[in-house]
């Protein structure tokens, strides 16, 4: 029965210090970088408490200005990590700028909503490009979808053409590998994960119930050259990912 406790005060806490946060954010967000990403970076660290999560980090982030940050994605607790860590404004799909609540956190921390769409696609570079000659950090989950945590799926190279406006770009592997010390398997990894057509309501009660979350994010070499070229980016990068993944999963089971 803890688990209901621990549920409440959880959400207790996040609602509270979403208010709080999300409020002075919203009042600071005249605040040029870096000093615009501090009270974001501070609500992910408090979440990522919240949530119970045990953050294993490898690698360092890139240093240098600006960075695209690429990163495979199975769970919204993908962003709250992310932003724990990182200073740098997400790429998201519009949609999510209407979402209650987690639309306003978004706009707050200057995530850049775009459509995937033909019709859309110069407005969006033109959009993206503004912002790293701003030297904005960016965070693009490239699969374009959530996996179910297992494994990479394949990246879409379409938004990675104005790599070339970046200094960098590095690759990011996220792993959920543990819950109270134990490793997890396939089986049990979809407490993290929130894929096809799962609503968000039951997968954040059943994390909001858990323990102690172990999460692994591994930061890979960053790429500064060929950034001209998004096909063979994507490649190199997928290749990177993919073989981080399956190390940090492979590393927990043995």
């Amino acid at each position: 029965m803890i688990a209901y406790p621990r549920a409440l005060f959880r959400i207790l806490f996040l609602l509270m210090m979403t208010i709080v946060l999300g409020g002075l954010q919203t009042l600071l967000c005249w605040l040029p970088r870096p000093y615009f990403y501090i009270l974001p970076n501070i609500w992910g660290r408090c979440a990522v408490w919240a949530f119970g999560i045990k953050l294993v980090l490898r690698g360092e982030p890139s240093r240098a200005r600006p960075t695209i940050f690429i990163a495979n994605h199975s769970s919204y607790l993908d962003i709250v990590t992310l932003s724990a860590v990182l200073h740098a404004c997400f790429i998201s799909k519009a949609s999510v700028e209407n979402w209650p609540i987690a639309g306003w956190l978004a706009k707050i921390q200057g995530t850049v909503f775009i459509n995937r769409t033909r019709s859309e696609a110069k407005k969006q570079t033109d959009i993206l490009t503004d912002r790293l000659k701003n030297k904005d950090n960016l965070i693009l989950f490239a699969e374009g979808t959530t996996s179910d945590g297992n494994r990479l799926l394949p990246l879409k190279s379409s938004l990675l053409g104005v790599a070339q406006y970046a200094a960098a770009v590095q690759p990011v592997t996220i792993a959920f590998t543990a819950l109270d010390g134990i490793p997890v398997g396939r089986t049990f990894r979809y407490l993290y994960a929130w894929i096809g057509d799962e609503s968000m309501p039951p997968h954040f009660k059943r994390l909001l119930m858990q323990g102690e979350m172990e999460v692994m994010i591994t930061f890979h070499e960053p790429i500064h050259d060929g950034l001209d070229n998004r096909k063979a980016l994507a490649q190199q990068l997928e290749t990177t990912m993919r073989n981080g993944l399956n190390q940090a999963l492979n590393q927990q089971m043995v």
